[in-house]
């Protein structure tokens, strides 16, 4: 559903060279997370288990207002520190890119016109 992310990574120019990430594909990405995750809690569980093991990506972000709000602030998070966490997120772009069920969405009571509407 969200394969043009894929187009969001390049390779970088000389063997073993590190991939380049496209400011866009940030944007994108919050975007994307917004609309997978309906509900909060989801969206929570989903950076969470992305960032184990680095709780600096989780320490104080704050997941009980707005939903593309966290998604941002996770994202800034690994932005900011790109080196650091080139692989985590080189790990979710194309995971997110090839998501097509969004089982969150299946206990929502409009979830046929929610679902299609991202």
């Amino acid at each position: 559903m969200y394969a043009s992310l894929g187009g969001w990574v390049g390779a970088g120019v000389q063997t073993g060279q590190a991939q380049e990430i496209h400011p866009g594909a940030y944007g994108a990405l919050i975007e994307a997370l917004a609309c997978i995750y309906w509900y909060e809690k989801d969206l929570r569980r989903f950076i969470e288990t992305r960032a184990a093991g680095r709780p600096a990506l989780v320490e104080g972000l704050d997941c009980d207002g707005c939903k593309r709000a966290s998604a941002e602030e996770f994202l800034d998070r690994l932005m900011a520190d790109e080196e650091q966490y080139r692989d985590l997120i080189l790990s979710v772009i194309p995971e997110v890119a090839q998501m097509e069920a969004f089982l969150s969405l299946k206990c929502h009571p409009d979830a046929r016109h929610t679902s299609a509407g991202c």
